[in-house]
């Protein structure tokens, strides 16, 4: 007989506990709840702190079945770094597809819908292609929070282009009334930053095109919303939690920011519950936030972005180019025409040195891409010069990166969410967190598949029963098992 079983893994990433509960129990969020109240409802513990603390890290550990002093991938890791994780490698082993959407994912092999994926060299198919993907980023994302900037990222043609080319991957009508709405309201009102809630239901359209006729085994699902504008916008929520006070047009523009973005998310949620009812569905936010007014203090780092191509193409040989690939948070991610291209970068980077000596960048070369940080992101960093080291020349920091004038609103929190929602089985509760290396295992169990040896983690079906409270009597069927479960 064989296994039809499908796995959508939700990747809210960053999703907080604390903003969902909230809403949810105001009535504001009904998908949420429905799906809450449908799922087996477990809380995480990323057991990680410091530069581990990080969504890249922790997506490395939810599909590898690692621990992340066992992987080592930090926050310079790229996103497609889950490809060679056991999951994958062992629905990749049973010669079912898997499909990945969001907006920070990146391949160097990309795949258009319509090829037949059973004779693709790899299991996972992309759903747009990388320049697709700059182009979404430079529109949704470029000066979204810089709402005093009304010019247009992208030009017309090019604007017209990736909207075609959209369309014929699955943009919905009623998306491209969205987007208009929202371009028309930005002529007579500051409300730019809204754009990027509209990258979520383009994602949507995309995947529901290409789910309905692929019907693949593992569907990972990325959305970054939650925590961007946690980040950004937490504070204009909860004003009275931070010492650095908002004005009152801010107040104004920004207080129901957070709110906005859960019902945006929430809608999310709705399509996903009608997209296949035989479907398990996962909600693995990977890690929490919560609200850091300690951002707040003097010195402390702010969100800053990446603004030195001209830089860097100084650097390389006539008409090289030098692409910016879509995230969300302080890192960076470049792509090169080649490798040396950006071995050269590399080496341009590296030799910039602050007042105090220190490297300027801390960076990674990966292939023909970068990713990077800078080191220096507070507001007093802004007008720093930076030294060559090679040639003594000088260099404004703020020529390299830009660095936002508010502190960042929240921090990540190891504290996260885990709901499955599984076809006949009711809602019960994991009374004790589990382990982010236990979702790989989980997924695995479910889709009825082998366990690697390495992985570290057991699957949540394999805990003792008196570690999962029911709501009801009933019993919890895998793809292996049956646990039985009493009231």
């Amino acid at each position: 007989m064989p296994n039809d079983r499908r796995v959508i893994c939700l990747e809210l990433n960053e999703l907080s506990t604390e903003l969902l509960n909230l809403f949810i129990q105001a009535g504001e969020l009904p998908a949420f709840d429905r799906l809450r109240n449908q799922s087996i409802v477990a809380t995480t513990d990323a057991e990680a702190s410091g530069k581990w603390l990080h969504s890249t890290t922790q997506w490395q550990t939810v599909y590898s079945g690692l621990p992340h002093h066992v992987h080592q991938e930090d926050r310079l890791a790229l996103p497609s770094s889950v490809r060679s994780s056991p999951v994958v490698e062992s629905i990749a082993d049973s010669g079912r597809p898997i499909a990945q959407c969001g907006t920070c994912f990146d391949d160097d092999e990309v795949r258009s819908l319509n090829e037949d994926l059973s004779e693709s060299n790899s299991p996972i198919a992309q759903l747009l292609s990388n320049d697709e993907l700059e182009l979404l980023s430079r529109f949704f994302l470029q000066r979204a929070t810089d709402d005093r900037d009304h010019s247009t990222p992208i030009g017309a043609r090019e604007t017209l282009g990736l909207f075609r080319s959209l369309r014929k991957r699955g943009l919905t009508g009623q998306t491209a009334q969205r987007i208009l709405q929202q371009l028309f309201a930005e002529r007579t009102r500051s409300v730019r930053w809204k754009r990027p809630l509209l990258l979520d239901a383009i994602q949507c359209d995309l995947f529901e095109e290409y789910y309905s006729s692929h019907r693949p085994a593992l569907s990972m699902f990325r959305s970054h919303t939650a925590s961007h504008f946690q980040r950004r916008y937490w504070r204009y929520f909860q004003p009275e939690l931070f010492p650095i006070r908002a004005s009152a047009s801010d107040l104004l523009t920004f207080r129901t920011a957070l709110l906005e973005c859960y019902r945006s998310i929430d809608q999310t949620i709705e399509r996903f519950l009608r997209l296949d009812p035989q479907a398990t569905i996962m909600v693995v936010p990977g890690l929490g936030q919560r609200a850091f007014p300690e951002h707040d203090q003097a010195g402390s780092s702010r969100e800053s972005s990446f603004v030195g191509r001209e830089f860097l193409e100084q650097q390389l040989a006539p008409n090289r180019s030098v692409f910016s690939e879509p995230t969300f948070g302080p890192e960076f991610r470049l792509r090169f025409e080649n490798c040396d291209d950006a071995a050269t970068a590399v080496n341009a980077l590296e030799s910039l040195i602050d007042s105090e000596g220190r490297p300027a960048f801390e960076l990674r070369q990966h292939s023909n891409r970068l990713t990077g940080i800078a080191t220096r992101r507070s507001i007093a960093a802004k007008e720093e010069l930076l030294t060559d080291q090679k040639t003594r020349q000088k260099v404004l920091l703020s020529d390299l990166v830009r660095i936002e004038q508010n502190p960042l609103s929240s921090h990540a929190d190891p504290e996260g969410i885990f709901w499955i929602r599984q076809p006949g089985i009711r809602h019960r509760v994991v009374q004790q967190p589990i382990s982010l290396t236990q979702i790989a295992p989980t997924i695995l169990d479910i889709l009825d598949l082998p366990c690697p040896s390495e992985l570290q983690g057991a699957s949540l079906f394999e805990s003792p029963a008196e570690d999962i409270s029911p709501v009801r009597s009933h019993h919890l069927q895998t793809g292996r098992r049956t646990v039985s479960a009493k009231c």
